[in-house]
């Protein structure tokens, strides 16, 4: 894999912003690369968070078979942003073939064709 660029070679575009290390202290792969989503509402570009929550509820979606209790964490953590005059609403599945309703935040809905995420349109 190609190496990130530095912030001064890629200044508008991917770069190296972020150092991040376990929380726990343990020692990290020195070849894992992590992407980091800004997800709370106090940023100055509400679009950008906008954009990042929604690609955390996709990524929610699509690990609930493999981690059920991290996916239904995401979702009630980042899809609980509505207005007070609006309320989570049970919908059907939004990828075809899910047995299951969930709640979602309707403010992020996107058009979709079946089979498609909500979120990010896969």
């Amino acid at each position: 894999m190609k190496t990130i660029p530095t912030q001064s070679e890629n200044p508008k575009g991917l770069h190296q912003r972020y150092i991040v290390s376990k929380a726990n202290g343990d020692t990290m792969n020195p070849n894992a690369e992590y992407f980091i989503l800004r997800v709370d509402p106090y940023g100055s570009d509400p679009k950008h968070i906008a954009a990042c929550r929604k690609a955390v509820i996709c990524y929610a979606n699509e690990i609930k078979d493999h981690l059920p209790e991290l996916s239904k964490d995401l979702i009630e953590r980042y899809s609980d942003d509505l207005p007070p005059s609006e309320e989570k609403k049970e919908i059907k599945p939004t990828i075809e073939g899910e047995s299951k309703q969930r709640k979602f935040n309707p403010a992020m809905d996107l058009m979709i064709k079946p089979g498609q995420c909500k979120y990010c349109g896969k």
